[in-house]
């Protein structure tokens, strides 16, 4: 059997490496941003916010888009907007162009993780997505990561203008590749065989005989669909402090040299989308087909509270230990978005 379906997940897994590093690179920018354009600090948050609201507004349109056109234009379509959104935001004169730029950002990025996912579940059989989203998700992380420690040293060679460009142009590479590679479905690439085609599409036919063409009103009024929101929206709180706040917290509250650590939290947050990847696969392979979307998230929400209450203790004490329980929390926040989008899978069918 091919093992074509390990290559669209790397693909994925590479296109989230670039979403998170054009995401944070703002954060390692923002004392730069705020001296070249004269804006304070409460204007920066504005400008971390508005594009966390664009995001959420065109989230489900996105996800419309996906279904409707397949992943193969959406994603493309979506990663050259944003990527172009990214240079522009290195040409922003002024807070208001700033504001603009990033909420049409948002905007763009808002298709990335509901084009993948719908990716994710025409390619993937459903015995493999948790470990699958797992992978996939994790490359957020690893962006994130390497964009704290590479972004500060690339602003310092060549400006935080010229640096926004290059990440631009990084993602406009992928979205050629993708254009040129992927297909929708797996029985129109010519490298799948006969076995790999009929694996993948044996654990759809599973899927359908369970539970085929659900209303979207069932869906967005359904209980379990409520909590499955509100515990995403918990966990985003927290993790949204290391894409945004984070390094220009750590930077003025223990001085220069703090932010070394601002990586910390997403390099253990990657480990987490592994791990709980790999445990929502093996317990839906042992049977516990609804144990396995529920218990990974059980246990990383415990986790994160555990690491919360404990920040609230040291936050004044030193950067290494604030960050080690800051840490914690996120691996137990990242636990949860291998099995919720899992589920979601289950639910709406990609």
């Amino acid at each position: 059997m091919t093992r074509q379906r390990y290559w669209v997940i790397l693909m994925l897994f590479f296109l989230t490496v670039i979403t998170f590093m054009d995401r944070i690179c703002i954060s390692t920018a923002t004392d730069f941003i705020m001296a070249d354009l004269r804006i304070s600090k409460q204007t920066m948050g504005y400008v971390f916010g508005v594009f966390a609201l664009s995001y959420a507004i065109f989230q489900i349109p996105s996800g419309w888009f996906a279904d409707i056109y397949g992943p193969k234009t959406v994603l493309f379509s979506v990663v050259s907007f944003w990527s172009a959104l990214t240079a522009l935001t290195g040409v922003a004169w002024n807070a208001t162009s700033m504001l603009i730029f990033r909420f049409l950002f948002g905007a763009g990025e808002a298709g990335a993780f509901p084009g993948a996912t719908r990716a994710v579940y025409t390619w993937v059989n459903a015995k493999e997505r948790g470990l699958a989203n797992g992978i996939f998700h994790s490359g957020g992380r690893v962006g994130a990561a390497l964009t704290l420690f590479l972004m500060p040293w690339l602003i310092g060679l060549v400006g935080w203008r010229v640096t926004f460009l290059i990440n631009g142009l990084i993602g406009i590479v992928w979205a050629l590749i993708w254009l040129a590679w992927f297909r929708n479905i797996p029985r129109q690439n010519k490298r799948v065989n006969e076995a790999e085609c009929r694996h993948i599409e044996g654990g759809m036919r599973v899927e359908a005989t369970i539970s085929e063409n659900i209303p979207l009103g069932i869906i967005i009024t359904s209980w379990n669909m409520t909590l499955a929101m509100f515990q995403y929206a918990a966990s985003q709180m927290t993790f949204f402090i290391t894409l945004s706040w984070l390094f220009p917290y750590l930077k003025s509250l223990w001085g220069a040299g703090a932010e070394v650590f601002a990586p910390v939290p997403l390099i253990l947050g990657m480990f987490a989308h592994w791990s709980s990847g790999a445990l929502v696969t093996l317990l839906h392979g042992k049977g516990y087909s609804v144990g396995s979307r529920r218990i990974p998230a059980v246990i990383g929400f415990a986790i994160a509270a555990a690491g919360l209450v404990l920040c609230t203790r040291v936050v004044a004490t030193s950067a290494p230990l604030f960050i080690a329980c800051f840490s914690l929390a996120i691996f137990g926040v990242e636990m949860t978005v291998a099995p919720s989008w899992t589920f979601c899978m289950d639910i709406g069918g990609g």
